[in-house]
């Protein structure tokens, strides 16, 4: 698979940790990424591990075996091993990884994951999960708190928070 390749590639690189501001105007290639300051990227991002304590902006794909995101992270596609949010989480088209969890603010238009799905709304609030595999579109948080999710796409079991608002639940063949 292509993607794993790019990443065993991006293992001979050295790591990047970004402290102060930094914008690379062409894609970067790391074994590692850590972001404490602001990292703006006008390319891809290819690396084993990316790690997002401060704000970090990618333009174009980010392909990493894991995702560590406890600030702010925004990016065009996303394509991971697996991803863990704790901050802002925007991905502007596609996510696909092999398991997501997220807990704060999420906006992703499409997402796909071969294993898990966990997505918590605020502190307490409402929790999505697609325990196999699943595809859910567009995940909202309006300042009412009122939580939506257009779509969710499933293979084996749906649990959601009695308090939420799925528009449509689909249920895959095998």
């Amino acid at each position: 698979m292509q993607h794993d390749q790019d990443i065993l590639d991006a293992l001979n690189g050295t790591p990047l940790k970004v402290k102060g501001s930094l914008t690379k105007r062409e894609g970067v290639r790391r074994n590692s990424v850590e972001v404490v300051g602001y990292l703006r990227v006008l390319g891809s991002m290819i690396t084993s591990k990316l790690k997002v304590l401060g704000d970090c902006s990618i333009r174009n794909h980010c392909q990493a075996m894991q995702v560590e995101n406890l600030g702010s992270l925004r990016v065009h596609c996303l394509q991971a091993g697996r991803v863990t949010s704790l901050g802002y989480l925007s991905v502007s088209q596609k996510a696909a990884a092999k398991s997501f969890q997220a807990e704060g603010a999420v906006r992703i238009e499409s997402l796909m994951a071969a294993e898990s799905i966990d997505i918590r709304f605020g502190a307490g609030g409402y929790r999505y999960t697609v325990p196999d595999r699943g595809e859910a579109r567009l995940w909202r948080r309006d300042h009412n708190r009122t939580r939506l999710i257009q779509e969710v796409r499933y293979s084996k079991s749906l649990q959601t928070d009695p308090g939420s608002n799925v528009e449509n639940a689909v249920l895959l063949e095998e």
